[in-house]
């Protein structure tokens, strides 16, 4: 018995698909034509790049980041010349507004004025989220950073000490390390400020900041740029920058080489990196999946996958996520796949949930009844149709082995709408192996949503403990 592991977090569904898939998608065309003339781009980037300063980068030093030491030190000091630098509008990620897809060391710099009135007052600055890494610098001197792999996600506010609030022009300069996926000071432009501590006054750091790259991760090293003439923007254009995140390449690399494999079936853990992409992902990931099993040549082999947990996204309670797992239950009518709710194991403010067993377990169940024919529930309640009598709409699962039952008696993640979809709450009510919905706002019942917020919680579970996914009867948006 072998475990063939191959992954890489935080990519989209479209780089693990074969090119010739991607060819049924029109916005992949532009794409798609720049492949034949990418390798003598890439050539000459690499001779390019080569000829720079190069440090090895060492993921076993915990310390690695925080004493990276380039040719840089300069720009966090107010007097630093930056006047040919080119400007980005502050938040955003770095590759949707200027640089594309880029790994590395990127310095922002902004100049303020601080009013007199403020003078001799500690402030608080605020940056948001920083994506990956930050050392943060007011007037030359660093007032806060992290400098450790994890903290994307985490709000950056550091504290500027009473003696260092002069009145007049101050610069604020923040060296960001992206070591993967998206890179940037990337928040909400309200994340961005600065104000003295306990006062309502604030002024806005959102906008533009001036910016220079100054050292670009490529095969696990870095490649030193100089600060003079802006050698970043010198090198060679290329098409498409390889990557990970870029469609069909992760296929190439890490799924056609395993090929000659004999394979009993796969498991899939993903679908983040498309939220906000439903619609594309619910022809897309099916199409991935029988290519998988076209070229494998061994039928349609189990394919069993996880659906995303929840997070908030662009909000707790926008749904962005919610049509994504829709997208990923309706893969559920190709045949020989299963897949792992995650509803009431997810955590809205981290992407990364610590419940992994669980995971495993509920793929196993999977495994376990339909590959191995034991005798076992493997998936919680999944919606299969509804019919309406009167104002009530009667809702039937599958996988209701035992029963359905309700972790509270004051559902809320339950909506229904008439012909117009305009959603109110709706009240549930068990009968036997089916739910009643209704609501006293819709007299003429039409659609029915569950769980469909990125910020959901799982209310509804059979009576193995498992819980029902999502869904909508909706057509697929978003």
């Amino acid at each position: 018995m072998g475990l063939i592991h191959t992954s890489w977090g935080g990519t989209p569904a479209e780089a693990w698909t074969p090119q010739e898939e991607l060819a049924n998608f029109p916005e992949y065309s532009e794409l798609l034509s720049k492949l034949p003339s990418l390798t003598n781009e890439y050539i000459n980037l690499c001779n390019w790049i080569k000829d720079h300063p190069q440090i090895a980068i060492d993921n076993t030093d915990p310390d690695y980041w925080k004493n990276l030491v380039l040719n840089d030190s300069e720009i966090k000091n107010p007097v630093f010349n930056d006047s040919l630098w080119p400007v980005m509008k502050l938040p955003v990620l770095w590759e949707k507004e200027a640089l594309g897809e880029f790994d590395g060391i990127v310095w922002f710099r902004k100049t303020i004025n601080i009013p007199a009135s403020w003078e001799g007052k500690e402030l608080e600055l605020s940056l948001g989220m920083i994506d990956d890494m930050d050392a943060t610098f007011f007037n030359g001197t660093k007032v806060g950073g992290y400098e450790a792999g994890g903290f994307w996600q985490t709000s950056r506010k550091y504290r500027i000490a009473p003696s260092q609030v002069k009145a007049g022009g101050v610069t604020i300069a923040v060296r960001v390390i992206d070591t993967q996926g998206g890179g940037g000071i990337w928040g909400t432009p309200e994340d961005l400020y600065l104000t003295p501590v306990g006062s309502n006054e604030k002024l806005s750091l959102a906008g533009e900041w001036k910016y220079m790259p100054v050292g670009e991760f490529m095969s696990n090293k870095i490649y030193v740029y100089s600060l003079e003439n802006g050698d970043f923007f010198r090198r060679p254009k290329i098409g498409i920058i390889p990557g990970p995140y870029q469609p069909s390449f992760l296929y190439n690399a890490m799924i056609h080489p395993l090929v000659p494999y004999g394979i009993r079936g796969a498991i899939w853990y993903q679908g983040e990196s498309n939220v906000g992409r439903a619609t594309q992902y619910l022809k897309l990931f099916p199409l991935m999946i029988q290519a998988w099993r076209r070229v494998w040549q061994q039928g349609d082999f189990p394919f069993y996958f996880v659906q995303i947990a929840p997070w908030e996204y662009s909000g707790a309670d926008n749904d962005d996520s919610g049509w994504l797992r829709e997208a990923q239950r309706r893969t559920l009518s190709l045949p020989n796949t299963g897949m792992a709710v995650t509803l009431d194991i997810g955590n809205v403010k981290n992407i990364h949930p610590p419940y992994k067993r669980e995971v495993g377990e509920r793929l196993a169940l999977w495994a376990l009844s339909e590959t191995y024919r034991q005798k076992i529930e493997c998936s919680g309640p999944l919606y299969h149709d509804a019919t309406v009598k009167g104002d009530k709409m009667y809702v039937s699962f599958t996988h209701v082995d035992g029963g359905l039952m309700l972790n509270t008696t004051k559902p809320t993640e339950f909506e229904i709408a008439g012909e117009n979809q305009k959603f109110f709450p709706a009240m549930v009510q068990i009968e036997k192996d089916r739910l009643v919905v209704w609501s006293p706002s819709v007299k003429n019942p039409v659609y029915l949503r569950y769980a469909m917020r990125n910020g959901s919680k799982a209310e509804l579970f059979n009576k193995n403990g498992l819980p029902a996914s999502g869904f909508s009867t909706q057509d697929m948006q978003k």
